[in-house]
């Protein structure tokens, strides 16, 4: 029983220090460029989502 509360303590406290750390991990990983990266492809993608409704929504007006 204490090797599981050691351990749900130890995770618990490596959960806090990447929390609280987060920014300087990133940095220290050089992680930032990826996150920039995955913003502008879900950017990308939702701008296309849009454009394929807009297009949908006229589509469907002519049909009228």
């Amino acid at each position: 029983m204490s090797k599981l509360v050691f351990w749900i303590v130890l995770i618990g406290v490596g959960i806090g220090i990447g929390i609280k750390y987060q920014d300087e991990i990133l940095d220290m990983l050089n992680m930032r460029d990826m996150e920039s990266l995955y913003d502008h492809i879900e950017d990308a993608a939702d701008s296309l989502q849009n454009g394929s409704d807009s297009l949908s929504d006229t589509v469907s007006q002519l049909a009228e």
